[in-house]
Parts: structure tokens; C-alpha cells; sequence
């Protein structure tokens, strides 16, 4: 996953998750999951994830932003694709200094349900 983005992302601060689709064909044969689903479909909930990205990122104690790219598979999307952006979120504050109480807080808010 990480080759399609090219070495503009490298050194990664975070995550990549591939999310694979599978058609019909290759789901009947998949030892993993038998299921398929069309790239408009999940299209569509990767919006619907992005319209409510902002609230999500209040109660994750270390994600501070999401950005969705997407490789096509009908524009030629393989796997030596160039991603589109989808969209992303952020979590923002007004300065600095409340980026970090902001940090320090979530930290206390997880060591407070540890002790618990």
C-alpha cells in the first residue's frame, strides 16, 4: 500500500491501512472471507466515515487527523496507481498551547479508565 503514495510520505509519522476488494470471482475462492463488495459501495462509506471524521477524532486518544485516498480500480487503479484523495479531518485547535492541553487531557482522560 505504502509504494502507491511514492517517497513523499516517507518518513510515515502514522498508519496505512489497504483495504482490499474482492470480486465475486475472488471471494467464492477466498479462504479469508467470502464476501465482495462493489468499489461504489465502499466509496460510500468512506464518505460517510469522512462526514463524521471530526467527531470520531474527539475520543481517540492518539489520532489527530484521517486522510482516505482511493485507487480506482475502473481508472486503471492496480496496484502501481496513483491515489485520489477522498477527503480528511483534523482535530483543531486556536493556538499551540491548546494543541497541547488538548494532548495532555486525552492522556489523563485514558490513564484515569486504566486505573479503573
Amino acid at each position: 500500500a505504502a509504494a502507491a503514495f511514492g517517497a513523499e510520505v516517507w518518513p510515515l509519522s502514522g498508519a496505512i491501512f489497504r483495504l482490499p476488494l474482492r470480486t465475486p470471482e475472488l471471494a467464492a475462492r477466498s479462504q479469508i472471507c467470502g464476501e465482495s463488495h462493489a468499489f461504489g459501495e465502499l466509496v460510500g462509506v468512506l464518505h460517510e466515515l469522512l462526514a463524521f471524521a471530526h467527531e470520531l477524532l474527539l475520543f481517540l486518544q492518539s489520532v489527530e487527523s484521517v486522510e482516505v485516498f482511493v485507487a480506482d480500480p475502473a481508472a486503471g487503479g492496480g496496484a502501481g496507481a496513483a491515489p485520489r484523495r477522498l477527503g480528511g479531518a483534523s482535530l483543531r485547535t486556536a493556538s499551540t498551547a491548546a494543541t497541547a492541553r488538548l494532548r495532555r487531557e486525552r492522556r489523563l482522560f485514558t490513564a484515569r479508565q486504566d486505573t479503573s
